[in-house]
């Protein structure tokens, strides 16, 4: 019988690592994660038709908790999802854009 031990890395502790407030926002949005690594990591906005709608690089993230304020006031009313790729991993928390 073979063991295989499964070892994630990138996002620690995946959806635990990344959080976006508020949920129901007329425009800022927070989003925090987790950089265990110092490479690069890529935002994305999608509408709830899985259209990308904006991308967003971080070039120079060093390690540990990170935190970015989004102006998504230009975005219309509706649901989205942000996506956070960071070293071959993905993560995605839902958003609701309202006036």
């Amino acid at each position: 019988m073979q063991t295989v031990i499964l070892v994630r890395s990138g996002i620690k502790n995946a959806s635990q690592g990344f959080n976006i407030y508020p949920s129901t926002s007329s425009g800022l949005l927070n989003v925090e994660w987790t950089q265990k690594f110092q490479r690069g990591i890529e935002l994305a906005i999608y509408d709830v038709s899985g259209k990308r709608i904006r991308s967003m690089f971080e070039r120079d993230c060093s390690t540990g908790d990170c935190k970015k304020t989004l102006n998504l006031s230009d975005l219309a009313c509706g649901v989205y999802f942000i996506i956070l790729k960071q070293n071959g991993e993905q993560v995605s928390k839902k958003f609701t854009i309202i006036r």
